[in-house]
């Protein structure tokens, strides 16, 4: 479940067209689907100061993308197309280096298989559609 990067070549024969990436992974299906089913019963309304998020439908996306993490300001909570580098990522991989705790907090640990649909996200650019 990766991005599929397609090229194809020119009508002339010539140098290969590179085209943007085939997104997998949908934000309104799949991720906001897994934010809803794991995450909304604590994270449903927003105190930043705290870094707590809201993770409801309508504001979801834009506490996540490109804004800093509160308990790692040297941190992005999503930093499109770097999984590795977003600190969402970690705390639910419980990732040795977060602060407090690992996400969710007070229930299991994440199927691996639903953190692997946050990273294909994040890896094929965090898009909202």
């Amino acid at each position: 479940m990766l991005a599929l990067w397609t090229s194809i070549s020119g009508c002339d024969g010539g140098n290969p067209v590179t085209q943007m990436p085939t997104q997998t992974v949908s934000y309104a299906d799949d991720i906001q689907a897994l934010f809803d089913k794991r995450c909304v019963r604590c994270h449903r309304s927003s105190a930043p100061e705290h870094g707590f998020l809201n993770l409801k439908p309508d504001s979801s996306y834009y506490q996540l993308i490109s804004r800093r993490s509160v308990q790692r300001p040297d941190l992005l909570i999503v930093e499109p197309f770097a999984p590795d580098a977003s600190y969402l990522l970690w705390k639910m991989e419980n990732d040795p280096r977060i602060e407090g705790y690992r996400m969710p907090m007070f229930a299991l640990p994440m199927p691996k298989e639903e953190i692997q649909l946050v990273r294909t996200w994040v890896s094929e650019g965090a898009f909202q559609q």
